[in-house]
């Protein structure tokens, strides 16, 4: 695990210089449950990390792309499929490559939690730096930050932050605090935002890790994580692997998801200042907002999605029917209507197909 704090005990390079420190008192809106302080949970003794990575790109490059993750993590099996890809190579560390047959021009590369601390997080983005060359694209990649100390309360201050009201960037909260029947804590969290289609590609888990291993007691091991998905997810791996700092880059990513503004009755964020205890847990770091957005159009992403979606199409379609290329894109330029159907594309063209007099 990579940290913020060099081995000489200095901070590592770019990172925000540390202010504050413990704050004691009552909140600004007299809410002094649970005290404004930052004990245990400090940022700059966070370890930010790399705790997933999912890539997707085309299926003509399945030999490269297992040859590489077989230098890792060595030979891979053949086995099912997932993500809704109907084969798959497996490798250790729960790694794995997912894909379908030849008319599926695409794969997906999964590099699980235990993949990704096996590897470091210099080695995946060098392979997802290598298959963004490739017309590849990052669906979901995880950055986490470890506190781990004595009395950590960070769960504690995003709870109550959450009950008063000052949670902002995400509409939903949930706590998780799963019991055994006599009562025990099995784990000890609160989940931001939501996942999947309806979601904004940022959601965020904080959770007492140590309880869920069971490495070690309750309140000494809290974990931030922030699971980007889809466009977030390509901005965000875009954006370490540009980065002369990808650590400070991860962090401020990772923390940009979700906000906390003090309610004071305005319905603007700049009119409500920033939670008390928001300010003082950032530490002067400046948190980045990372938003889905439409990747704009250049011509290696246009030359790539030709490739990819309309010229093997094209390609198909004329060995089926031996029409030259010219002659199916001069049939399809005079708007005859295709009556929709589930069929592939290719084979919808044939059943269509009424050839010129």
């Amino acid at each position: 695990n990579d940290t913020l704090a060099q081995a000489d005990g200095g901070p590592a390079k770019g990172t925000p210089p540390i202010m504050g420190g413990e704050m004691a008192g009552p909140a600004a809106d007299g809410c002094d449950s649970p005290p404004l302080v930052t004990r245990g949970a400090k940022l700059h003794e966070g370890e930010v990390g790399i705790d997933w990575v999912t890539v997707t790109m085309p299926r003509l490059y399945l030999e490269d792309v297992t040859r590489r993750l077989e230098e890792y993590l060595g030979p891979s099996n053949i086995g099912k499929g997932f993500n809704g890809y109907s084969a798959g190579r497996h490798f250790a560390y729960g790694a794995g490559i997912a894909y379908s047959d030849e008319e599926r021009l695409e794969l997906c590369v999964n590099l699980s939690g235990d993949t990704c601390s096996r590897l470091g997080p210099r080695a995946i983005l060098e392979l997802v730096s290598w298959a963004f060359q490739q017309d590849g694209k990052a669906t979901r990649i995880d950055v986490r930050v470890d506190f781990k100390s004595e009395n950590l309360n960070l769960i504690d201050l995003v709870r109550a932050s959450c009950e008063r009201g000052e949670l902002c960037r995400c509409r939903r909260w949930k706590p998780e605090e799963p019991r055994t029947n006599d009562g025990d804590y099995l784990g000890r969290g609160i989940n931001l935002g939501l996942r999947g289609k309806k979601g904004s590609g940022r959601y965020v888990r904080i959770y007492d890790k140590g309880l869920e291993t069971g490495e070690s007691p309750a309140r000494t091991w809290e974990r931030w994580e922030t699971v980007f998905s889809k466009d977030s997810a390509d901005q965000v791996a875009h954006m370490l692997i540009d980065s002369a700092d990808w650590k400070c880059d991860a962090l401020a990513a990772a923390l940009g998801a979700v906000d906390f503004h003090e309610v004071n009755g305005s319905a603007s964020l700049i009119r409500r200042p920033l939670a008390s205890w928001w300010v003082s847990f950032l530490a002067g770091v400046k948190p980045i907002l990372v938003k889905a957005q439409r990747t704009p159009t250049n011509l290696h992403r246009w030359g790539g999605w030709m490739r990819r979606s309309v010229i093997r199409t094209l390609k198909a379609i004329s060995r089926e029917t031996g029409l030259t290329v010219d002659a199916i894109i001069s049939y399809l330029e005079e708007g005859k209507p295709l009556p929709v159907s589930k069929s592939p594309v290719v084979w919808e063209f044939i059943d269509n197909f009424e050839p010129p007099m």
